[in-house]
């Protein structure tokens, strides 16, 4: 580990409560809607990844997913600068929905070098469902059309029903693995090109 005293004040530091009092992990549990588990292991990688751009282990750091979310979220409780300034010697980075490839690539590599493992890539993913809604409007799009050439509703049922699993999957998707939320496949760095 590059600066183990920096890392120790990463983990020591407490995260402001939100906004209802309730603790930080909480706060992203609701805003997320993520479990109390799934959110203690966020707050973790949002530390480690704190840790990455204050180390300077990433040339140009980019908190996306998740952990980008979060990062707004501290951000948002103005405690944010504070954190920066006061455990991380002033790093800064940017916040994007997605990591493009070559970031992710740099953030695999730099992780597994400091905490010996890949980070997890669900964490790190985006959770917009704009795709899965897309996806199930295309059904129902093409039910209603059959259903008007067919004459009956039959085709508008038969669009429906796929178009209803579709963003069944995108609500609880990330809830249907084990108990923290993971597939062994993200748990074990398989979202993030990890070795497995």
């Amino acid at each position: 580990m590059r600066d183990p005293k920096l890392w120790q004040r990463c983990l020591d530091y407490s995260l402001p409560r939100g906004p209802e009092g309730q603790d930080f992990a909480a706060w992203c549990a609701e805003e997320e809607d993520i479990t109390p588990s799934q959110a203690k292991g966020l707050l973790r990688d949002y530390k480690r990844f704190t840790y990455l751009a204050a180390t300077h282990a990433l040339e140009d750091p980019v908190a996306a997913g998740l952990v980008g979310r979060v990062a707004e979220l501290h951000e948002a409780s103005g405690d944010g600068p504070r954190y920066r300034r006061e455990v991380l010697n002033g790093a800064s980075w940017r916040v994007r929905a997605r990591l493009r490839r070559a970031e992710r690539e740099a953030l695999t590599r730099a992780y597994e070098a400091e905490f010996g493992e890949a980070p997890y890539g669900w964490y790190w993913d985006s959770r917009s469902k704009a795709a899965y809604w897309a996806i199930a409007a295309l059904f129902i799009i093409a039910g209603a059309g059959l259903a008007a050439l067919d004459g009956s509703l039959a085709p508008l049922a038969l669009g429906g029903i796929p178009a209803a699993l579709v963003l069944l999957y995108a609500r609880t998707k990330g809830k249907m693995a084990g108990s923290d939320g993971m597939s062994d496949a993200a748990r074990y760095g398989g979202g993030m090109g990890g070795a497995g």
